[in-house]
């Protein structure tokens, strides 16, 4: 909850964390991780680190090769977000907001041939070549190739949330976020 203040992220991490595990012990084979959620008295998670600590979890517990992450975020706006997304573990990845806002131009000043079906598949037409470039750019051909892969630099970000979130990724020795409630605030 907001009120909880920054401290809440790390405990919405392990619920988030916790949820996933028991999800995929029961057997699911698909683990969502949404904010659609948030109000102005529950702050979202940012899905980078939601997505993060969800796959981070599911692999220690030997779980993340049987169970697929699906992300439904409002900040995943652009092909770098989504890109994130996919490097930290999301399987598949549902950018809400852009959909929503593609839908809500079709047809406006500028945009007046645009039906919302032709928005909507023109941003997903963006999105994959958008994805398909920057892979290419790493010489990787495959997007399963680079689910999780970590394949990011984690810059100025505390040891702690390195560990909890993107494991396998590089980071710099320098940061500015010393803790949890330092990153949330």
């Amino acid at each position: 909850a907001a009120s909880d203040g920054p401290s809440g992220l790390e405990a919405a991490l392990d619920r988030l964390a916790a949820a996933a595990l028991a999800a995929a012990r029961s057997g699911s084979e698909i683990v969502l991780v949404s904010d659609s959620a948030l109000s102005l008295d529950r702050l979202p998670v940012p899905s980078v680190l939601a997505v993060g600590a969800v796959h981070t979890a599911l692999t220690d517990a030997g779980l993340r090769g049987r169970t697929d992450i699906v992300v439904d975020a409002a900040d995943i706006l652009a092909v770098h977000a989504m890109a994130m997304a996919v490097a930290v573990g999301a399987t598949a990845v549902h950018p809400r907001l852009a959909l929503q806002a593609a839908v809500e131009m079709a047809g406006g000043r500028g945009a007046e041939a645009i039906t919302p079906t032709t928005a909507i598949a023109n941003l997903v037409t963006a999105f994959e070549a958008g994805l398909r470039k920057t892979l290419a750019r790493m010489g990787i051909g495959s997007v399963a190739s680079y689910v999780g892969g970590a394949l990011i630099d984690t810059i100025d970000l505390a040891p702690e949330v390195v560990a909890r979130c993107f494991p396998g990724a590089a980071a710099s020795a320098t940061r500015v976020a010393s803790s949890f409630e330092s990153a949330a605030g």
